[in-house]
């Protein structure tokens, strides 16, 4: 198994997440799977779909994505250089060979529009000083017909962020929002961004 140690290496000029990237933390993220994670999300997923995992910290959700997608391909992006070292490993470790590990930035993703069927977004918008931005970029690389799932753990900005919806979602999309206990409440937004649920 891939051991997590990571340096703090965050700079001032780059998102902070709230957790950092230490032991504690790394252990954490660890335990986290597309099974105990991302349960909401799995029944829109489908084989063959290219699916976009945006902060995907050691990628042991994404690695879980990659096989329900299978032969499609589950890209993980996640802003922390050492922890997509950590996730190439696990996929190595694991051989699965659908699953591949970029360093990239959610308010510009390396990728042309409309190329992902699927995009998931856990634990990151709550850590964003733009969180519109972020989900505006999901939504460019997100291809018509697509779903979005959104894990979010900031109860506080849970209503502005849907809110802030209503400006991005176009065209034909499924948004998927869960926030846990004590606010847990699955929110799908239909193809004309009317929240349903």
């Amino acid at each position: 198994p891939v051991q997590a140690v990571c340096r703090y290496t965050m700079s001032k000029d780059r998102e902070q997440y709230t957790m950092g990237y230490g032991p504690t933390a790394t252990a954490v993220l660890a335990t986290r799977t597309a099974q105990n994670h991302a349960a909401f999300f799995l029944p829109h997923l489908q084989t063959g779909m290219s699916l976009l995992d945006c902060g995907c910290g050691l990628g042991t959700i994404t690695l879980g994505f990659a096989d329900i997608v299978a032969p499609g391909q589950a890209v993980g992006t996640e802003i922390e250089a050492s922890l997509v070292i950590l996730a190439r490993e696990a996929a190595f470790y694991r051989q699965v060979s659908n699953a591949c590990f970029e360093v990239a930035d959610i308010y510009d993703l390396p990728f042309g529009a409309a190329c992902f069927d699927a995009v998931f977004i856990s634990a990151v918008l709550g850590n964003l000083r733009e969180p519109a931005q972020a989900l505006r970029e999901a939504h460019r690389v997100l291809k018509p017909g697509g779903v979005i799932g959104v894990k979010e753990f900031d109860q506080d900005r849970r209503t502005t962020l849907l809110r802030e919806l209503d400006g991005i979602v176009t065209g034909e999309y499924l948004w998927i929002f869960q926030w846990p206990a004590p606010y847990e409440r699955v929110v799908f937004w239909n193809t004309f961004g009317y929240p349903q649920g």
